[in-house]
């Protein structure tokens, strides 16, 4: 194979491994005298279909005969497969654009609190106090475009859009960095931790939209040069030990990348740090959101951008008034089952699209965003939006 055909399959490689029947391809290759009689021979196959198609792929991928590529396309087509093969040949951009046919349509408009919810009255386990001027920092970082193999992130804009529109409206401050390479996402966002505002903000929120995968059971986020940076280092950046600024206050963690699992080593350059040991008293205040659940993909218009952010910024516009975040991300991920779920999402009716949000909670307490509304002085004041 060549080069750049190699790369495609690298990069298509979870949904090859998850969608196809590469065994019964290969008697199709054998028979069409794509491969040898004995190719399937000595590999260690098991009763663990995607472990197969894993062991398959990567021999595949260890052959220099030109016409194995073709074989393989030609394959993936009479086993049901067309999508995929017109992906290996470049006639459709990528899955997830192509399911979506109908995209949800978000006008940002905020809906503001008229009370605080930060008390023991309406909270019977412990809360965050957010009701200062200074309500947060948002730290955005969105990768479009990439050096090579990967393909520009079609809709990305709307995302980032978006999630400006939504947290400045609600009194937060925004930082916004697009197409980083792998030193800069790192170093931006420790620059990010360490800012010396005059006073403390009350929430952390850092959002990091692009490629990724995972590998070895960590997941990796993919930089504009095609490098990979473990997730868990920005996860340091934030910790007790490294960052005085939003120490004791609430850190929210929104990474809107794919979680394609790809478990076999991979050629590919890591940028990371060392990771300390997860210590409850080191990291703590902490929730970490995902659009999908680890191995499967997030799903993104090429016009109006991902289901996730759109509904995220739909349900936070409505009803962070009143609701605090776990709450939210919950009515978040019950809205992305419905619209998954509706009969006009895929072209294919039989084809699944369903996605699954989660978060996690690392001694994350009650927070509440109290959209367009600080106190000053014992005063409840509203911010300019909001006047």
């Amino acid at each position: 194979m060549l080069p750049e055909q190699k790369d495609l399959i690298y990069k298509h490689f979870p949904q090859l491994v998850q969608q196809c029947d590469l065994e019964q391809i290969v008697e199709i290759m054998i028979k069409k005298g794509n491969l040898n009689q004995d190719f399937l021979d000595k590999l260690p196959l098991e009763s663990d279909k995607a472990h197969n198609n894993r062991q398959i792929l990567f021999k595949l991928l260890g052959l220099e005969e030109v016409n194995t590529f073709s074989g393989l396309v030609d394959g993936l087509r009479k086993t049901g497969c067309a999508r995929l093969a017109n992906i290996l040949e470049n006639k459709l951009e990528t899955i997830i654009e192509s399911n979506i046919l109908h995209p949800l349509d978000v006008n940002i408009d905020v809906k503001f609190s008229t009370q605080f919810y930060d008390t023991e009255r309406y909270n019977r386990t412990g809360f965050y106090s957010t009701r200062s001027k200074n309500r947060g920092y948002v730290l955005i970082i969105n990768n479009i475009n990439f050096a090579q193999s990967y393909d520009e992130r079609h809709g990305a804009e709307a995302d980032e859009r978006n999630l400006r529109q939504l947290f400045e409206k609600m009194g937060l401050t925004v930082f916004c960095y697009r197409d980083l390479n792998a030193y800069d996402m790192y170093f931006k966002t420790r620059e990010f931790s360490e800012k010396l505002p005059v006073t403390q903000p009350d929430i952390g929120i850092v959002i990091i939209m692009s490629h990724g995968l995972v590998i070895n059971n960590e997941t990796m986020i993919v930089s504009s040069d095609n490098k990979y940076l473990a997730e868990e280092s920005f996860k340091k950046i934030f910790n007790n030990e490294n960052c005085a600024l939003f120490r004791r206050k609430p850190k929210i963690f929104i990474y809107h990348i794919c979680r394609n699992v790809l478990r076999e080593s991979v050629t590919k350059q890591t940028f990371t740090d060392a990771i300390l040991g997860n210590s409850l008293r080191t990291y703590s205040d902490m929730l970490i959101c995902h659009p999908s659940v680890k191995g499967f993909s997030a799903y993104r218009n090429s016009i109006k951008g991902s289901w996730y952010i759109q509904l995220l910024c739909k349900v936070f516009m409505e009803h962070a008034h009143d609701m605090d975040i776990e709450s939210l991300l919950r009515k978040v991920d019950e809205e992305l089952e419905v619209v998954s779920s509706m009969p006009w999402v895929t072209e294919n009716p039989n084809e699944g699209t369903q996605q699954t949000s989660t978060f996690q909670n690392i001694a994350f307490k009650k927070c509440y965003l109290h959209p367009g509304l600080y106190e000053e002085d014992g005063k409840m004041m509203k911010f300019p939006q909001n006047q």
